[in-house]
């Protein structure tokens, strides 16, 4: 709580350290993908136990299709062993890049070529701030106060209700409104305001 109080006094953004390999590694996996547009990351998931933080994953597919459609861009659904259902699903129904199977580090190192990344509420969110990557995180049930990552570039969206963020005030009957009620197209809208111009 002390240091959200003094966060605009603090220094807070994070640091990850990228190696040589793991740039390397990043640029051959980007040309073998024939990535070269701008690209845009995607993180639709969160670990098993969150999973009532993820959005919709069909969501996820029309916000790409409308990003795709608006933006001469390249997109990236990464996806670590917990969401791969998630990640797949959503690659295969835009037609679009799937990272999978690697390791952190070059995970990092292909965030930090991003233009744009887009993510629930996980830890890929803080990843992307460490390298000052313009980002939007989706939030429903979890407390952006605690959570999100510190950096100016990095952005939060949700969809304000009542009872969220519902830390501390746990409903019996919970339909995840705060999230099912966070349309693409709104996502969509507040990421082309943000996006680089």
């Amino acid at each position: 709580k002390e240091a959200l109080e003094l966060k605009d006094t603090l220094e807070l953004t994070p640091y990850f350290h990228l190696a040589p390999e793991n740039i390397a590694w990043a640029q051959q996996w980007l040309i073998d993908k024939n990535l070269t547009k701008q690209l845009i990351g995607i993180h639709p998931g969160c670990m098993a136990k969150n999973k009532y933080r993820r959005w919709n994953k069909d969501y996820f597919v029309e916000l790409i299709t409308l990003l795709i459609h608006a933006i001469n861009c390249d997109v990236v659904v990464i996806a670590g062993p917990d969401e791969l259902d998630v990640g797949s699903y959503i690659s295969e129904k835009t037609n679009t890049r799937l990272l999978t199977g690697a390791a952190l580090s070059n995970v990092a190192a292909v965030i930090a070529k991003c233009s744009f990344f887009i993510n629930t509420d996980s830890s890929l969110g803080h990843v992307a701030s460490c390298f000052g990557v313009n980002s939007l995180t989706i939030f429903g049930p979890g407390d952006e106060n605690q959570t999100a990552p510190f950096s100016e570039n990095s952005h939060v969206i949700r969809h304000s209700i009542a009872c969220a963020p519902c830390i501390g005030k746990k409903r019996k009957v919970c339909e995840v409104e705060c999230l099912t009620r966070l349309k693409p197209i709104t996502v969509f809208n507040e990421a082309m305001r943000l996006f680089p111009k």
